[in-house]
C-alpha cells in the first residue's frame, strides 16, 4: 500500500517534466542540424530564434490591437494580386509598356523588365490566348535561360505573373488559362 502513495506524486512529476519539455521544445529551435557549429554559433542561432519569436508575438499583438485579422489580411492581399493580374493582362493585351512599367515599378524585378523583355511577355501572352501553349513555353524558356526569373514564368507551378495571370506561367492543367 505504501507504493500507491508514491505513485501519484511520481506521475505528477512525470507530467510536469514532459509538459515542460514540450513547452520548451516549442519555444526553442531544433539544434540537431547545427551540431557541427561552434558553441558561440549555436548560442547565436538560439538568440536569433528567440528574437524572431518575440518579434512575431509583438507584431501579432499590434495587429490584434488594431482589429486586423489574418483573414482580412489574406483577403486584401488576394484582392490586390487579382487586380494586379487583371491590370498586367490589360497592359500586355494593349501592348502598353508604360502601364506595365507602372504596375511593376515596386517589384524587385523592375530593373530587369526592359522593353525587350516586355515585348517577349506580350508575345507569350498572345500565344497563350491563341492556344499556342508550346510556343509560349518556348518563349518563357528563352526568358528563363536569359536569367529573367521571378516572373511566375515556369516556377512553383505559377500560372502567370504573381502566380495567376494569363500568358506567363505554364498551363499545368491544360485548361488554356
Amino acid at each position: 500500500m505504501i507504493k500507491k502513495h508514491y505513485a501519484i506524486p511520481v506521475a505528477l512529476l512525470a507530467l510536469v517534466t514532459v509538459g515542460g519539455a514540450t513547452a520548451y521544445a516549442a519555444t526553442t529551435p531544433n539544434m540537431a542540424p547545427f551540431a557541427s557549429f561552434s558553441a558561440a554559433q549555436q548560442t547565436a542561432i538560439e538568440q536569433a530564434f528567440t528574437i524572431r519569436q518575440d518579434a512575431r508575438t509583438k507584431a501579432q499583438d499590434v495587429l490584434d490591437a488594431a482589429g486586423v485579422t489574418p483573414g482580412a489580411m489574406r483577403t486584401a492581399m488576394n484582392t490586390y494580386r487579382s487586380n494586379q493580374r487583371t491590370a498586367i493582362d490589360a497592359a500586355l493585351t494593349a501592348n502598353d509598356y508604360a502601364a506595365f512599367q507602372a504596375l511593376v515599378a515596386n517589384s524587385p524585378m523592375a530593373s530587369e523588365l526592359t522593353q525587350d523583355v516586355f515585348a517577349k511577355l506580350v508575345e507569350i501572352h498572345k500565344l497563350e490566348v491563341s492556344g499556342d501553349h508550346a510556343g509560349a513555353a518556348a518563349l518563357r524558356k528563352e526568358l528563363t535561360d536569359a536569367g529573367i526569373h521571378g516572373l511566375g514564368i515556369g516556377h512553383m507551378g505559377g500560372r502567370g505573373m504573381m502566380m495567376g495571370g494569363h500568358g506567363f506561367g505554364p498551363d499545368n492543367d491544360n485548361d488554356g488559362a
